[in-house]
């Protein structure tokens, strides 16, 4: 299994997902729950994907064990030592090629965070733009845009 945590892809088996809590804590515990606990450790640490992989790996265990279909998880702290309530935390469900291909990247030691954006980026926009479509909005207003662009363009000239 892949899951993508700030801009590091982690890698591990299924039977390594145990999550460090019993059966009983993990049920009450909820979504804010478990991402208060991430940005209290990304509050005191925000570097902790990469200098503690393995408190890293726990996290993600409790947010896979309770949400099976994120993949994905951002924590940024602005300021190292900061109170929890200013870690901003996202979570996502990201495309399993979008997650290969970043794995792929991290094992050839090119795997950037600009590299990370403009992959989900690039993701957001191909959703947005298939789930436009598929709602039957057409593509009016493209057209209306070409139009307006190529009606500037005829009348003035390029430099």
């Amino acid at each position: 299994m892949l899951f993508l945590l700030n801009d590091v892809v982690l890698k591990f088996k299924p039977e390594e997902l145990k999550p460090p809590v019993g059966e009983a804590a993990l049920s009450a515990m909820s979504l804010e729950t478990i991402t208060q606990l991430g940005a209290e450790l990304f509050a005191a640490n925000p570097t902790l994907h990469r200098t503690d992989p393995d408190r890293a790996i726990k996290l993600v265990c409790l947010i896979n064990a309770r949400w099976p279909a994120i993949n994905a998880a951002l924590f940024i702290a602005r300021i190292p030592g900061c109170h929890h309530s200013q870690v901003i935390s996202r979570y996502a469900d990201v495309a399993l090629d979008v997650i290969s291909g970043l794995n792929r990247q991290q094992e050839q030691g090119s795997l950037s965070t600009a590299a990370v954006d403009d992959q989900l980026v690039e993701g957001l926009l191909v959703a947005v733009s298939v789930r436009t479509l598929s709602l039957g909005q057409g593509l009016e207003p493209v057209s209306d845009l070409f139009e307006a662009l190529v009606t500037c363009s005829l009348r003035h000239a390029w430099v």
